[in-house]
């Protein structure tokens, strides 16, 4: 395989079982209530992968299907996977030919149930433009373009469009009027606060006449 398809699907695999890995993890954290860290999640995928790639393992991520079955049967530690694993062996080895005849179509079904509540999710952009439209646009574009360009092209328009609307809101930063709250030093933007706005229209004109005597100076 040449060296720049090796960089490219490198690159793609490394976002991609990042994306997801982290994406299922604050899923469910906010689901029952915890919270994660990404940067420690970030760092503990990386070596656990530079680990596993001394010796040719597969790349570990988080699994969106097998995740959302463990935690549809009430699994809630890794103990879990074990279980799960005695009962693929035995799966295999022993009533595996009892599965020979029964359509893909029936156990692609099986992960389709269990993934109802993960594509409902995608009901959630309406509510996520209300809070954030830059962030909701950055969703759908990624989604979008690995839809239609496919997961390294997808990935890497993603990428670039992300960076510009950071650059975008970088240069256009919030800016309003505040006003000193009455009795105390705090200061409170004015269109949002009744008890400031009186001081706010106050500092408004100072800031104005400010400027009319710098004009006739000049």
């Amino acid at each position: 395989m040449p060296f720049k398809d090796v960089v490219s699907a490198t690159f793609a695999i490394a976002i991609v079982s990042f994306a997801i890995y982290v994406s299922i993890a604050q899923g469910f954290a906010k689901k029952h209530g915890y919270t994660i860290d990404s940067n420690q999640e970030f760092i503990a995928l990386g070596l656990g992968n530079v680990v596993g790639g001394c010796f040719s393992c597969l790349v570990g991520t988080g699994s969106l299907a097998r995740s959302a079955v463990f935690e549809s049967v009430g699994a809630n530690t890794q103990l879990g996977t074990v279980f799960s694993s005695l009962i693929v062996i035995m799966v295999v080895y022993f009533i595996a030919p009892l599965f020979e005849s029964l359509p893909k179509a029936v156990l692609a079904a099986i992960i389709l149930v269990a993934l109802k509540n993960l594509f409902l999710q995608f009901r959630e952009l309406k509510r996520l433009w209300g809070i954030s439209s830059s962030d909701a646009a950055v969703w759908f574009m990624s989604w979008l373009m690995a839809l239609v360009f496919g997961v390294e092209l997808g990935l890497a328009i993603a990428v670039l469009f992300s960076l510009m609307v950071v650059l975008i809101r970088t240069s256009r930063p919030y800016a309003c009027v505040v006003g000193r709250t009455r009795g105390s030093d705090l200061y409170r933007n004015v269109s949002m606060f009744d008890d400031v706005r009186g001081e706010g229209e106050r500092m408004r004109e100072w800031w104005k006449d400010g400027e009319r005597e710098r004009e006739r100076g000049k």
